[in-house]
């Protein structure tokens, strides 16, 4: 019932081409009429982004305003003309906040990544995308799909005391929801690392 097109598709570790809008806007644009055509009730995912721009890739408030017809102008969004929106239902990004607090949010000079303090971020984007109708009149909900935290042990670097935890994983729960998410699934829960990365 829920699709959701592809994953973290703003970093180039999982999505590169010579025009990332364009080739995610082509991609969704298939997808959509077709998941659409077998179930009309079916849900389509857009996002599911990064909360970075690793590795050259733009963060995910610019990936998911270029996607909405919007661009940002200091804090806030103006729509862009001559351009028609991507197709989705629901919006969705994993607001990661490796290393720091679930209140410490991202440089200045980095505005378009979004952890667990700047998810009221993605709340103003899909306020106006609602506001200047690049949606039509809906404001599309949002989800986070991809969540965790880390612990110490086993990660030395990021993770933090189990208590400590705790706490951060409650409180993050109660920012992103009264920040407007009204999904968070949970990446796995498992000790262990691939090729020398903790998985969390």
């Amino acid at each position: 019932k829920y699709f959701e097109i592809w994953n973290e598709e703003n970093i180039p570790l999982f999505l590169a081409a010579p025009d990332l809008y364009a080739s995610y806007r082509a991609l969704i644009g298939a997808a959509y009429p077709a998941i659409k055509a077998v179930d009309p009730s079916d849900q389509v995912v857009m996002g599911g982004l990064a909360p970075l721009g690793y590795s050259g890739g733009p963060g995910p408030l610019k990936f998911a305003a270029e996607m909405m017809c919007l661009h940002r102008v200091g804090t806030g969004f103006v729509r862009t003309t001559g351009c028609t929106a991507a197709p989705f239902d629901v919006f969705a990004e994993h607001p990661y906040s490796l290393g720091v607090t679930p209140t410490e949010t991202v440089p200045t000079q980095v505005y378009d990544d979004v952890r667990v303090g700047d998810v009221y971020k993605v709340r103003n984007l899909l306020n106006a995308a609602a506001r200047l109708h690049t949606l039509g009149s809906r404001r599309p909900p949002f989800w986070v799909t991809e969540w965790g935290w880390a612990t110490k042990p086993p990660d030395y670097k990021e993770g933090n005391s189990f208590k400590l935890a705790a706490r951060f994983v409650a409180y993050s729960m109660y920012e992103m929801f009264k920040q407007g998410a009204s999904v968070v699934v949970w990446q796995e829960i498992h000790d262990g690392t691939v090729n020398g990365l903790l998985v969390i």
